[in-house]
């Protein structure tokens, strides 16, 4: 991905600090738009946070929030914040791979995500750099359902 683009969705306030998921949807709108290929990828650094997901995955349940979400193309994964470095330290080997409707439902879950990020504000911010529309793909926000 254009090193120029990436930088822009860095100057984005808070965008590592519960926007990732935003920009990891963001970015894979890009990507498919371009026919390009992309994963979306949640990692994590405990255990814990990895079964939580592993079970709601077997649950048919949305995930809620990881450690960090981003996303992979052919060129590896894209830096769009300051989490992630070339060797992924820091994070476990366990990751989950999700489709972008899995994304989806999981940023539905807005109170698993950090609020520091201002959803609104970041959507108008990402649409406008990477010139895409998130309109369709931001849910009204879903409490998330006990276990």
């Amino acid at each position: 991905m254009n090193p120029e683009l990436v930088n822009k969705i860095k100057a984005i306030p808070n965008i590592d600090n519960g926007g990732c998921g935003m920009a990891a949807l963001a970015i894979a709108r890009y990507l498919e738009q371009r026919g390009k290929f992309y994963e979306i990828v949640y990692l994590y650094q405990h255990f814990g946070e990895y079964m939580e997901n592993e079970q709601l995955l077997k649950d048919g349940k949305p995930l809620v929030a990881p450690y960090h979400a981003v996303v992979v193309d052919d060129d590896g994964p894209i830096r769009a914040d300051y989490y992630l470095d070339e060797d992924w330290a820091g994070f476990l080997e366990e990751q989950h791979v999700l489709s972008i409707q899995m994304l989806k439902d999981s940023l539905g879950l807005a109170g698993t995500w950090n609020r520091s990020f201002d959803r609104k504000l970041g959507a108008s911010l990402l649409e406008d750099v990477l010139g895409i529309h998130l309109k369709d793909d931001i849910q009204p926000s879903k409490k998330r359902s006990k276990k």
